[in-house]
């Protein structure tokens, strides 16, 4: 998300390609498919740089390992081609590795739209799959089937975000080819949905594709969702084996129930609205803001 509160989407090998120029604090000029609508603008990138003149295209991605891999070079004489920049290393000196896990799958995740959005394997490992593969995922896997998933493997969490997952038993694949082009499927309303409140015990927190708290797993399989920044506001309710009470929007599906987090507390009496989004180039409540770049 830019600081005037654009938010720029691209392919997740993107980050690899432009892992130098993708950074909290750093300049950057973006070219792309845009839309806009109530709830703010979004761009589809399809190039980026450190300013107009020095845009590079994004490459296209090909199937399978060499995702990842650097663009191919220029020929004899030809012109240079930029090479992908390493990403970014985060504390700890490590990076998200390519990584493929296999486990079996305990339970669904949900959006607040009541979309599939992930997994939860038997050994707890979260698995993040986008919301647009929701159809997909549905499916071809079970609670209870093996898988086996291909992706990156958070540094800070027990996170894969999944660029594919496959059924062991049909060999099914459900493969992660980027989120359809901006404007053709629009999210339809969430039929259903309700504003109620409920009481349990965390279970386990659930993570974004970029690591960052974004809900958490009651007890009785209640998925809570809110924005990252909701999450660092309740950073010392949001615990393992806490007790906590929630209000928001709540939706049942066959796959389970979800609440859209409007307030938290530690019992239904002592809850607190969750805080509105910060506004642009603001650090979030609960969080450090990151050193200045020289």
């Amino acid at each position: 998300m830019l600081d005037d509160g654009t938010v720029v989407r691209f392919p997740p090998h993107a980050a690899y390609q432009f892992g130098g120029q993708l950074q909290p604090g750093q300049t950057i000029a973006v070219e792309g498919v845009g839309t806009q609508n109530d709830y703010g603008q979004a761009l589809e990138a399809m190039a980026v740089g450190t300013s107009p003149q020095t845009l590079q295209p994004i490459y296209e991605r090909p199937a399978g390992p060499a995702a990842y891999a650097p663009p191919p070079p220029a020929p004899p004489g030809g012109p240079a081609v930029a090479q992908p920049t390493p990403p970014p290393v985060p504390p700890g000196g490590s990076t998200q590795s390519i990584a493929t896990t296999t486990g079996v799958v305990a339970r669904f995740t949900l959006s607040p739209r009541g979309e599939l959005d992930g997994l939860i394997l038997g050994d707890g490992t979260e698995v993040h799959v986008p919301p647009h593969l929701s159809a997909q995922l549905a499916a071809a896997v079970r609670p209870g089937d093996t898988v086996t998933i291909s992706g990156s493997r958070s540094p800070t969490a027990a996170l894969v975000i999944a660029t594919s997952v496959m059924t062991t038993a049909s060999n099914q694949t459900v493969v992660d080819r980027g989120p359809p082009p901006p404007g053709s499927a629009p999210l339809p309303p969430a039929p259903g949905a309700q504003n109620a409140s409920t009481q349990g015990r965390v279970q386990t927190l659930l993570h974004g594709p970029a690591s960052d708290v974004n809900g958490a797993l009651l007890d009785d399989g209640t998925v809570l969702r809110m924005p990252p920044h909701v999450a660092s506001q309740f950073a010392s309710l949001l615990v393992p084996g806490q007790s906590i009470a929630v209000q928001g929007w709540m939706l049942n599906t066959a796959f389970g129930r979800v609440i859209d987090v409007e307030a938290i507390g530690p019992s239904p009496a002592q809850m607190t609205t969750a805080a509105p989004p910060p506004p642009p180039g603001t650090t979030p409540i609960g969080t450090t803001p990151a050193p200045s770049r020289p």
